[in-house]
C-alpha cells in the first residue's frame, strides 16, 4: 500500500506498506534503501515512485505494525485493568483506536467514580469493572473485525480494486445503521 499525508510546511509524508518478516529491514544505506523500495514497487505507477526517489534521505524508517488477533481476551486481575492500545491493540485501517482509548478512558472513569459513590469495595467494585471490561472487550472486537477487514483489502494483491469494494462496503453499512436509527 502507498499513501501519503500532507504535513505543515508544504510537507508530503508518504508510508510504503507491505507483507514482510518481522526481520524486514531497510538498508541503512539511503540509495540502497531507496532501490530496495523501488524494487518493491516497481509496477506502480511512475508519479507514485517519484515519491521514493525526492524521500528525505534522513527520514526514511522500517515500522513494524503489530496488532492484537481478533477476540483476544484475558480474565480479570483484581487491581489491573487495561485500556486503550493495551487492550486492543489494532493497525490504523479503521482509524478507529486513539477514538476507542479515548472511549475506555471515559467509560472507566465513570465506573469508578460510581463505585466511589457507592462506596463499593473489594469483590462489588471488583465485579463492577469486570462487567465493564468485557463490554469494552466486546466493543473492541467489533472494530477489530472492521479493521482487519480494511488491512486486508488494502494490502491485498487486487488492491486498490478492493479498497474501493470494501468502502463501497463500509459505506452500506452506514447507510443501513442510518435507517435502522430512524426507524428506531
Amino acid at each position: 500500500m502507498f499513501g501519503t499525508q500532507r504535513n505543515g510546511n508544504g510537507r508530503v509524508r508518504a508510508y510504503l506498506w507491505h507483507r514482510a518478516p518481522l526481520e524486514w529491514k531497510l538498508p541503512n544505506d539511503p540509495k540502497e534503501a531507496k532501490r530496495i523500495l523501488k524494487e518493491l514497487y516497481f509496477d506502480w505507477a511512475p508519479w507514485m515512485l517519484k515519491f521514493i526517489d525526492i524521500a528525505d534521505e534522513q527520514a526514511m524508517y522500517t515500522r513494524p505494525l503489530f496488532f492484537l488477533p481478533v477476540g483476544h481476551r484475558w480474565e480479570h486481575k483484581p487491581g489491573v485493568t487495561l485500556i486503550g492500545d493495551a487492550a486492543h491493540l489494532m493497525s490504523p485501517f479503521s482509524g478507529s483506536g486513539a477514538n476507542l482509548a479515548m472511549l475506555d478512558g471515559l467509560e472507566l472513569g465513570l465506573v469508578l467514580a460510581d463505585v466511589v459513590s457507592k462506596g463499593l469495595e473489594g469483590e462489588a467494585r471488583e465485579a463492577a469493572i469486570a462487567e465493564w471490561e468485557e463490554k469494552m472487550l466486546t466493543r473492541g472486537e467489533e472494530v477489530a473485525v472492521k479493521t482487519v477487514k480494511s488491512l486486508e483489502a488494502c494490502l491485498h494483491p487486487g488492491a486498490p480494486r478492493t479498497m474501493i469494494e470494501r468502502f463501497k462496503e463500509m459505506v452500506s453499512q452506514g447507510k443501513e445503521g442510518s435507517r435502522q436509527v430512524q426507524q428506531e
